[in-house]
C-alpha cells in the first residue's frame, strides 16, 4: 500500500508519463491499461481510509479512478480513449492536490510547515496594479491629473 509522499509522488509520475503517452495514442496503450489495473493494489483499496489525505481529495481519487476502470470496458475505442483520459486527469490532479498538501500531515518536519505557512509581503494593491517601483498607499498623488492610469491590456499577449 501506498501511503507514504515518496510512494505516492512516484504514483504522480507514473500517471503523468501515462497522460502523455495516452494523449500522442489513437487507443488506450496497454502500459495504461496495467497501471490503471494497478490503482487498486498501488492505494491499498482494501483500506482506503489508511490514505492520509484530505477526504475530499481521498473520495475524488477513489471516484476518478473507478471512472478510468469502467471507461477500459467500452467497446468503442475511441470513446475508450476519451473517457479513459479525462478519467486519468481528474486521478492526475486528485493526486497532485494529495501530494502538495503531504508537508501539512503529521509525520512532517517542522521545518517543512513552517517554510510552507510563513507569510509573504505583499505591496499594496494600488503599487502592484500602477507599478510604482516604491510606494505605500499614501503616496499617491492628490492631484487628479497627476494620478496614474491603467495601463491598456494587450488581447494577444495578456501583458501590461
Amino acid at each position: 500500500m501506498i501511503t507514504t509522499a515518496v510512494g505516492l509522488r512516484d504514483l504522480l509520475a507514473e500517471v503523468n508519463d501515462a497522460t502523455k503517452l495516452l494523449q500522442r495514442s489513437t487507443t488506450v496503450p496497454e502500459s495504461v491499461i496495467e497501471m490503471i489495473d494497478s490503482f487498486e493494489s498501488a492505494l491499498g483499496a482494501a483500506t482506503p481510509s489508511r490514505l492520509d489525505a484530505d477526504p475530499y481529495l481521498t473520495a475524488a481519487l477513489w471516484s476518478a479512478a473507478y471512472r478510468a476502470q469502467k471507461a477500459l470496458r467500452h467497446d468503442n475505442a475511441g470513446d475508450r480513449r476519451r473517457d479513459v483520459r479525462i478519467a486519468l486527469e481528474q486521478f492526475r490532479q486528485a493526486l497532485r492536490d494529495i501530494v502538495e498538501n503531504q508537508p501539512y500531515n503529521d509525520g512532517a518536519a517542522v521545518r517543512d510547515v513552517l517554510t510552507r505557512l510563513r507569510p509573504r509581503r505583499r505591496r499594496s494593491p494600488s503599487c502592484s496594479a500602477f507599478r510604482f517601483a516604491s510606494c505605500s498607499v499614501g503616496s499617491l498623488p492628490t492631484d487628479p491629473s497627476r494620478r496614474p492610469t491603467m495601463p491598456r491590456v494587450s488581447a494577444r499577449s495578456g501583458r501590461w
